[in-house]
């Protein structure tokens, strides 16, 4: 269940008008005449649940650790959390929300193993058979941090939209769970030969967008 954090901020109305006081005005010949009083105003569009204070350390751990329980699930080693790919795995996401793209390659053209050099990261492990796993691989996911959104309206006005944010756990859960459906996530979230992984989110006022970097 989401977590409805109702506020007060509720309907307003404004009215606006002029009330003329004391003596010594205009001649009555030259008063004006009265002005019809003034209809309140439409209020304007409000969002009664303001987005939670997610803590983004959290909500990467989170996801890890579901990581783990889904390999553990299909009989696969735990990762290991890895501090060193997490600046790699978090630059990725803000910059997906920040530059409004979702793609391995973002608009400069760089890919994992090429953001991963600018950084001067690298990724090579020894296998058991002798061989040798070079280069990183990247899971992506994006989606809302809320379940549902109620409106309410006055005619054509929207005047109140009432939010269903996801939990932490929520989202940390479907995060894992988008990347299970997705045939080339899913092997790379599998996949027997990586060892480390970091994750790294980002948020818009509405969308989450994580990066999981795995060696």
């Amino acid at each position: 269940m989401g977590l409805r954090a109702r506020t007060g901020l509720g309907r307003f109305s404004l009215l606006l008008g002029l009330v003329l006081i004391g003596g010594g005005g205009l001649p009555l010949e030259a008063q004006p005449s009265p002005r019809p009083p003034s209809s309140p105003a439409a209020p304007p569009d409000t969002v009664n649940d303001p987005r939670p204070a997610y803590d983004l350390r959290s909500l990467e751990r989170a996801i890890h650790r579901h990581v783990n329980a889904v390999r553990a699930r299909y009989k696969r080693s735990p990762v290991t959390w890895a501090d060193s790919l997490h600046t790699l795995a978090r630059a990725h996401s803000r910059d997906m929300a920040n530059r409004d793209f979702f793609a391995h390659t973002n608009p400069s053209g760089e890919d994992v193993q090429a953001r991963a050099r600018r950084q001067g990261r690298t990724c090579r492990r020894s296998l058991e058979d002798g061989a040798h796993r070079i280069g990183f691989a990247e899971n992506l996911y994006r989606g809302t941090l809320y379940n549902r959104i109620e409106t309410v309206r006055r005619g054509d006005t929207v005047v109140e939209r009432i939010i269903d944010w996801k939990t932490e756990t929520d989202l940390a859960r479907r995060v894992v769970q988008g990347w299970l459906k997705s045939p080339g996530h899913r092997r790379n979230l599998l996949s027997p030969t990586v060892a480390l992984e970091s994750i790294g989110v980002a948020l818009t006022p509405r969308n989450l967008f994580a990066t999981q970097v795995l060696c």
